[in-house]
């Protein structure tokens, strides 16, 4: 258990399927619970065509890189 709530401080990392906003679901749903611990990295990769929403309450932007017609955006959850 230990080892479990280590990891949830350290990085979470989505990749879901392209087109359908799941990325964009998938912050907003970490945005709404409590599944990860203040400070942790959250990675996210998407479609160039997709937008994600607006994460600045909960999240703060590091970077962002395209990878041909994907990007991989990088967050950390604010510690509240």
């Amino acid at each position: 258990l230990t080892d479990v709530l280590e990891f949830r401080r350290v990085l979470f990392r989505s990749d879901p399927p392209y087109g359908r906003d799941l990325a964009k679901k998938a912050l907003k749903t970490l945005m709404a619970y409590d599944i990860v611990q203040p400070d942790c990295l959250i990675i996210v990769q998407y479609s160039a065509a997709e937008s994600l929403p607006d994460v600045e309450e909960r999240f703060s932007f590091i970077k962002q890189k395209r990878y041909g017609r994907s990007l991989l955006g990088i967050f950390q959850y604010k510690n509240l």
